[in-house]
């Protein structure tokens, strides 16, 4: 079965550089500030509102920004 390009970009890279990138900067941020509850809360809101706009996406960039969102947004 042939995945398309799209899906491919949309599962991969999008997501992929943004969440590897942005999980460092938490990193280094939560290492600075101690405020794990600070940084927990703001990745819950922009996780919780990436999933929202990913419900309203009418078109496929906007789908990718709000993938993008989601990565951002994921701290384990």
């Amino acid at each position: 079965m042939s995945v398309g390009l799209e899906y491919q970009i949309l599962a991969g890279p999008s997501y992929i550089a943004v969440f590897t990138v942005f999980l460092v900067a938490v990193g280094i941020a939560a290492d600075r500030l101690g405020r794990r509850n600070l940084i927990m809360a703001v990745g819950f809101t922009v996780l919780s509102l990436s999933c929202l706009l990913t419900g309203f996406a009418g078109k496929y960039w906007h789908l990718v920004v709000a993938r993008m969102g989601t990565a951002a947004g994921k701290i384990d």
